[in-house]
């Protein structure tokens, strides 16, 4: 029989071996809580974030949760941070399940150390947004285009013929109604008059 090998990488390797990893992973989950956004090396935010996300799931239980503190206490070594933690980033993702940090990637390398870097941040946070919203561009052909459009059409009569045209339609409309009343009137009346009539033929004494 034939062994099959797979090569498991539950994390990601950091020089200095587990213990290394560890300190290094609360001194960056501490300056995100402490400042909400920092900026970092791509894959050390990527491996971050994960140990970000989790920290606000035990902070949205409480911090009467002897376990949530205990949890808190070892991720953060800034003490302080663990109030923050519990009455401010709590609270904030109270309504949410997941995403609670964006992780963006700078474009370029790392000048000095030519790394790729990123920025990892919690959602919201009171700094400025690193992306820029989709705005129009006027200078598109397509919106260039839209526009002339549009201003030739207002320049036009084809609105005025529009309105003419929706006008005569609605009084054509409300002749039709009028009509359609002055027959079903008529029809009632002739049913009452046949209705009547019936009735004097009823009434007699058979011959």
């Amino acid at each position: 029989m034939r062994r099959v090998r797979f090569k498991l990488k539950p994390y990601l390797r950091m020089a200095g071996g587990p213990e290394n990893r560890i300190e290094l992973l609360k001194t960056l989950i501490t300056a995100l809580v402490k400042y909400e956004r920092i900026e970092l090396g791509y894959r050390k935010a990527f491996e971050t974030q994960k140990y970000a996300e989790r920290l606000i799931q035990v902070a949205k239980r409480g911090d009467r949760d002897p376990e949530a503190m205990k949890i808190a206490d070892f991720w953060l070594k800034d003490k302080k941070q663990i109030h923050k933690l519990f009455k401010v980033l709590g609270p904030r993702f109270e309504d949410a399940s997941k995403n609670f940090t964006q992780l963006l990637r700078v474009p370029g390398f790392h000048e000095e150390r030519g790394r790729k870097m990123a920025f990892l941040e919690y959602a919201g946070n009171p700094y400025p947004p690193l992306t820029n919203e989709p705005q129009k561009n006027p200078d598109w052909l397509l919106n260039v285009l839209v526009d002339g459009a549009v201003g030739e059409l207002k320049n036009s009569k084809a609105l005025e013929e529009i309105e003419v045209v929706t006008a005569s339609d609605r009084q054509y409309k409300d002749n039709l109604e009028g009509i359609q009343h002055v027959v079903d009137m008529m029809a009632l009346a002739e049913l009452k008059d046949g209705g009547s009539v019936k009735a004097t033929k009823n009434e007699g004494t058979p011959v």
